[in-house]
């Protein structure tokens, strides 16, 4: 259970997640098995180490919004880490981090200058 919700999925019915749930779930009746699966998600400490995000070979896009989960500050710590914060016209754009957005945009998403490119 947490503040203001329960862990049925209650609180979120109907919301914007969980339509686009059901639009694409095998099975939209475990949406309330979801919610709690992300609430105890959401409760355990996200804290990895810094060597351990180093190390992530493939390419990564971080999504974070403010007055969420994740701080603003440990985004730019990971960026870095995944070799961003760069000046990507003097060294190239990184193959791991970069700004990106998914198609379609999510709402308030920043994307990139037409023709950007890695």
């Amino acid at each position: 259970m947490t503040a203001g919700g329960g862990a049925d999925g209650g609180q979120l019915a109907g919301s914007v997640y969980h339509r686009a749930y059901q639009a694409v779930a095998p099975d939209p009746g475990q949406w309330p098995a979801l919610v709690a699966k992300v609430l105890d998600l959401d409760a355990q400490p996200q804290d990895w180490p810094a060597g351990q995000v180093a190390a992530i070979a493939v390419p990564v896009m971080l999504i974070v919004a403010d007055n969420d989960v994740v701080r603003l500050e440990r985004a730019v710590e990971m960026t870095r880490l995944l070799g961003g914060g760069i000046a990507g016209d003097l060294h190239g754009i990184p193959t791991r981090a970069s700004p990106s957005c998914p198609e379609p945009p999510i709402p308030g998403c920043v994307t990139a200058p037409p023709g950007w490119s890695r």
